[in-house]
C-alpha cells in the first residue's frame, strides 16, 4: 500500500494537537485547509477523536431494486475511551428488523468495560449477563458476547464511500483509511460557494467528494467511479461509470465539532456488470456530554436493567432528537 507521507504526518500532527490542548477530546476550533487532501486529513483526524467520546442513536434502511422490501437496522449506542488510561468503554442496543417484520423483537445488547464483556441477545426486557473475556467459538475466534452478532454501520463512513457495505463485516474506519491512504488527488479547487472539491484517484475507482466549508470541512457531496482501461495512465479519464453517490448533512456539536447526522447513499451500480442498485437512507443523533467511566459502572448497568438511570436517560434524549431529522434531499 502506497503511503502519503505528508498526508499521514499532517493527521497525526493535527491528532496529536487535539489531544494535547483538549484531552477531553473536545475540539475547539476548525483549522485553515487550502486544498481537498488536506480537508480528507482532517476529517480522519477529527472521525478518531470523535470516536473516543459520544452516544449516538440512529436508524437506517437498506432497499435494493432487484429484492422486495427493505432493511432497517436501529442502535444506540455509547463509547468512551480514558484519556489517561486508554482503557474502552462501549455499550450497544440493536436490532435488525426485515421486510416482512422479522427479528422486530430481537435486541441485542452488549458492553464492554475494559476487559469486561456483558451480553445479551432477546425481546427488550432481556438483562444484560457476563461473559467469559476469554471464551471462544470452534473455530477459535471470540466467541458472541465478546464480540457483538449484530453489525451497526460506522456513520461516518458513508459520506465518502460506498454504501454497497452497509451491511457487511467491511464498515469500518479503516477502510476508509486505506482509500485515502492509497488515494493520489487528481485535483483540487474552490467552487463558488468556496467548498473544497477533490477528486481521490485509486487504482480501481475513483471518488469526487465536495468539502464544506459550513460544515467545519466535512464532506457533504461524494460520487464514485469505475476505472475503465486501468493499465493506462490514471487521469481524471480514467474514470467513467457510476458506482454511487452519496448526500450528508451535519450537525455541530460544542464549539467545532460536526457530526453526520442524515446520509442518503445510493449505489447506482453494485459493480461495473450489476444492474442491481442499491439505497441507503441513514440518520442519526449525537451527544457528547454526560459521558465518562461512571456511566459504564455497575450501579449505572443496575438502574439500565431496571430501565432507569444515567443510560436510559441518553437513550430517551437522543431518540426524540433522531425523531426531527429529515435526510437530505434527492
Amino acid at each position: 500500500m502506497r503511503v502519503n507521507v505528508s498526508r499521514e504526518l499532517r493527521r497525526i500532527t493535527w491528532f496529536v494537537f487535539l489531544w494535547a490542548f483538549h484531552g477531553s477530546f473536545c475540539i475547539s476550533q476548525t483549522p485553515q485547509v487550502e486544498s481537498a487532501e488536506e480537508c480528507a486529513d482532517w476529517f480522519l483526524a477529527s472521525w478518531n477523536t470523535l470516536d473516543r467520546k459520544y452516544a449516538c442513536a440512529g436508524e437506517v434502511q437498506v432497499s435494493e431494486s432487484d429484492s422486495e422490501g427493505h432493511l432497517t437496522i436501529e442502535w444506540f449506542e455509547i463509547k468512551f475511551i480514558e484519556p489517561s488510561s486508554q482503557k474502552t468503554y462501549h455499550f450497544v442496543e440493536s436490532r435488525h428488523i426485515y421486510a416482512n417484520g422479522e427479528n422486530s423483537e430481537m435486541w441485542e445488547k452488549w458492553l464492554k468495560r475494559d476487559k469486561e464483556y456483558f451480553w445479551c441477545m432477546g425481546d427488550y426486557s432481556s438483562e444484560l449477563s457476563a461473559v467469559d473475556e476469554k471464551a471462544v467459538d470452534e473455530n477459535g475466534n471470540p466467541a458472541i458476547g465478546v464480540v457483538r452478532a449484530l453489525h451497526t454501520p460506522t456513520v461516518f463512513a458513508y459520506s465518502v464511500v460506498s454504501g454497497s457495505i452497509v451491511d457487511t463485516k467491511y464498515d469500518r474506519k479503516e477502510l476508509v483509511e486505506k482509500v485515502f491512504a492509497e488515494s493520489s488527488v487528481l485535483s483540487s479547487e474552490r467552487n463558488e460557494k468556496d467548498n473544497l472539491v477533490g477528486f481521490f484517484a485509486r487504482p480501481y475507482s475513483g471518488t469526487e467528494i465536495v468539502f464544506d466549508s459550513k460544515s467545519g470541512w466535512m464532506p457533504v457531496w461524494s460520487r464514485g467511479y469505475f476505472r475503465k482501461n486501468r493499465g493506462s495512465e490514471l487521469t481524471r479519464s480514467s474514470f467513467e461509470g457510476v458506482n454511487y453517490e452519496t448526500k450528508s448533512k451535519w450537525e455541530k456539536i460544542g464549539k467545532a465539532q460536526y457530526f453526520p447526522t442524515a446520509i442518503t447513499n445510493f449505489v447506482r451500480h453494485i459493480n461495473p456488470k450489476s444492474k442491481t442498485s442499491k439505497t441507503v437512507d441513514l440518520r442519526a443523533a449525537w451527544a457528547v456530554d454526560g459521558i465518562g467511566t461512571e456511566v459504564f459502572s455497575k450501579e449505572s448497568l443496575e438502574e439500565y436493567n431496571k430501565k432507569d438511570g444515567p443510560i436510559i436517560a441518553l437513550r430517551e434524549s437522543l431518540l426524540t432528537k433522531l425523531e426531527t431529522i429529515q435526510l437530505p434531499v434527492k
